[in-house]
């Protein structure tokens, strides 16, 4: 078995024209604070992507039939400033949205987001933000960087979208809780998903029609995906996580998503193989629903 969705490297990868979807490769790692690696999240996850049987359960087909372009790496510029990097990231995001391609960004930590959200919320005023994630990743600034990955989403909030949801969330500190208790990102936290069968209504409600999604890998639980830079116990299931996903493209529109914060481990494969299965299942949910 060699599909080689994301990446076709005997033959070529698919053309940018005949591909509804760009992956987006942005493996840029400068502020990880505990376990590092995430700048090899993308490759593996495009790796992993050859083991991955293209036909979809759920849809009953082949979802690769639309065209998956992988783009070529956004690399890191040492001698760029953190939002040096961002401009090039969202522009190079801009440009493939420009063409009415569907863009999926594979980091890299979860800095990257911003620049996705950026590019999108230019084109869709009345976006809307889904984050999952351990963390809340809602810190003024953190080890001295407003755009640390333990910042992301409190830059996006500044952008002012018309909701902003997060989901998984079990470890915050008093500043990112002040933030929930305002209202400014509602909360459906890790217990609630699991005491609480109402959960994913909860998370979609406040959410408009046009929808940014952006996924950390250590959403999951660590038995799922355990190749993360700084896991946390009590995450998602796989199988929550697909039914979170089936629900939110059949009621909102997903204009674009990314996945982040992988840190490949050798001896821990079996989480490259789960993002890039997560990420084929959603570009199908994507495309059935929503384009």
């Amino acid at each position: 078995m060699n599909s080689g969705i994301f990446l076709e490297p005997k033959e070529g990868p698919t053309s940018l024209e005949a591909s509804r979807i760009v992956i987006l490769p942005a493996p840029y790692e400068r502020s990880t604070s505990y376990g590092r690696g995430t700048a090899n999240g993308p490759g593996a996850i495009i790796q992993a992507s050859h083991q991955v049987e293209e036909y979809d359960q759920r849809l009953k087909k082949e979802s690769s039939r639309a065209g998956i372009h992988t783009a070529l790496p956004v690399k890191d510029d040492p001698s760029l400033e953190p939002e040096g990097y961002l401009k090039l990231l969202q522009k190079e995001a801009s440009r493939y949205l420009d063409l009415g391609k569907y863009v999926v960004a594979l980091g890299g930590e979860h800095t990257i987001s911003l620049a996705l959200w950026r590019a999108h919320q230019e084109r869709f005023p009345d976006l809307g933000i889904l984050q999952l994630d351990a963390h809340a990743d809602l810190r003024e600034s953190y080890q001295g960087t407003p755009y640390s990955h333990a910042s992301v989403m409190r830059r996006i909030i500044e952008c002012r979208p018309r909701a902003a949801v997060a989901v998984g969330i079990r470890s915050l500190v008093a500043e990112e809780a002040a933030i929930y208790e305002k209202g400014d990102v509602i909360l459906v936290n890790a217990e609630t998903v699991v005491r609480d069968q109402y959960w994913i209504a909860k998370a979609l409600a406040p959410l408009p029609e046009n929808v940014y999604l952006t996924i950390d890998a250590d959403s999951f639980d660590p038995s799922v995906v355990p190749a993360v830079g700084t896991p946390e116990p009590g995450g998602l299931s796989w199988f929550q996580m697909i039914e979170l996903l089936d629900r939110l493209t059949k009621a909102r529109r997903v204009v674009g998503f990314d996945l982040v914060e992988l840190s490949p481990d050798k001896n821990l494969f079996y989480a490259d193989y789960a993002c890039a299965k997560l990420v084929y299942l959603l570009i199908g949910m994507v495309l059935e629903r929503n384009s």
